[in-house]
């Protein structure tokens, strides 16, 4: 295994100090990252996989970007159809919806509390106006069914047409980070390509800050029915 230079303390516990700096979020964007410093790289390798993460993030963090703005605007266009549906709501329903999503939106709600509201009662496809009402006490009337269904029908193809461009952004990233990946590898050695397989194997915690770029949004954009 490579050994650090002289200026670098190899201890356990040195290596483990500078491991945790460099899985918090914040560490400069080039840096190494932590499931690589437990590797004892170097002063070469590390200046290697400078080089090589440098090349990469140019192109990673522009797709980040467009991808970013694609599922922003998705929600933009969910919340514009939710607007539309809660305008034929009576004012009961709205007062109710609203202030589950005031705390939702203030993270009042425990996770607990919101996955018993949003687990998925059958496998339909779900959309923005089922998840908003699905388990807060409303029941929609005949009417009210109608009118939400023409909505999701205006806005289906708009949606579908973002979805699909998140899709592939998403992949564009996936084969971005996996051959910025590929790279870093070949620049270890035997011994420390090994040892890097067994922690992925045994101990994902430790790839959590794992020097990908950008941070994907938590919540996923609907699934648009076919």
């Amino acid at each position: 295994m490579a050994t650090a230079s002289d200026s670098t303390d190899p201890s356990p516990a040195a290596v483990e100090s500078r491991a945790d700096q460099a899985s918090q979020p914040g560490f400069p964007a080039d840096a190494i990252p932590a499931y690589l410093v437990r590797l004892q790289l170097s002063d070469k390798q590390q200046e290697q996989i400078k080089r090589v993460i440098q090349d990469y993030d140019q192109s990673i963090d522009e797709v980040w970007k467009q991808f970013s703005q694609r599922y922003f605007q998705t929600i933009a266009v969910e919340c514009s159809l939710l607007a539309a549906t809660e305008d034929n709501f009576t004012e009961q329903q709205r007062l109710r919806i609203r202030e589950l999503r005031r705390r939702t939106a203030q993270q009042e709600t425990s996770a607990t509390e919101t996955e018993s509201r949003t687990a998925p009662t059958s496998a339909k496809p779900s959309d923005p106006v089922e998840k908003a009402i699905e388990g807060v006490g409303i029941t929609l009337t005949p009417e009210q069914e109608a009118i939400a269904e023409k909505l999701e029908e205006k806005y289906r193809y708009h949606l579908r047409s973002l979805n699909r461009e998140i899709h592939r952004f998403h992949a564009r990233l996936l084969s971005l980070e996996a051959d910025k990946l590929v790279a870093i590898e070949k620049l270890l050695t035997r011994d420390q390509l090994s040892e890097l397989r067994q922690s992925r194997r045994n101990k994902p915690d430790d790839l959590k800050h794992s020097g990908l770029r950008g941070s994907a949004p938590e919540t996923d954009p609907v699934v648009e029915k076919e």
